[in-house]
């Protein structure tokens, strides 16, 4: 449970997203290569699929979950059409995203235990076993 949530903490919903957005607009624009693209993108549209466990992942939800779903359904489309409009349509959304992502992460400070991990704000045990 202490790494899972220490990972939490050092890799934000933000932070994923806008590493997989610049990684997969890399595949698309520059290699042309969608199937990397999508490969890029899929874990974290499952993540936020499943459904966020602390406030800062609800708020992420909240702040961005229909734009990215919406791209996802353009991707989904391409993937059936092949028609190259929907992946389009899509990094439209994507861009947005990305910039809006960017401004927030500019402005990220300070993280709130409480709001990024409150299993471990709760935890008894604080001590960290790390291998030498």
């Amino acid at each position: 449970m202490v790494s899972e949530e220490l990972v939490r903490c050092a890799i934000l919903w933000h932070e994923q997203w806008h590493d997989a957005l610049d990684e997969a607009s890399r595949q698309y624009f520059q290699e042309k290569n969608t199937t990397a693209m999508m490969e890029t993108l899929e874990p974290v549209h499952k993540m936020i699929e499943k459904g966020p466990t602390t406030l800062k992942e609800q708020s992420f939800n909240q702040t961005y979950y229909c734009e990215l779903s919406d791209a996802y359904k353009f991707c989904q489309a391409f993937k059936r059409t092949e028609n190259v409009k929907e992946l389009t349509q899509a990094w439209e959304i994507y861009c947005q995203v990305f910039k809006k992502i960017t401004a927030q992460l500019r402005q990220l400070t300070s993280l709130d235990l409480n709001y990024i991990s409150p299993m471990l704000m709760k935890a008894k045990v604080r001590e960290v076993i790390s291998p030498v």
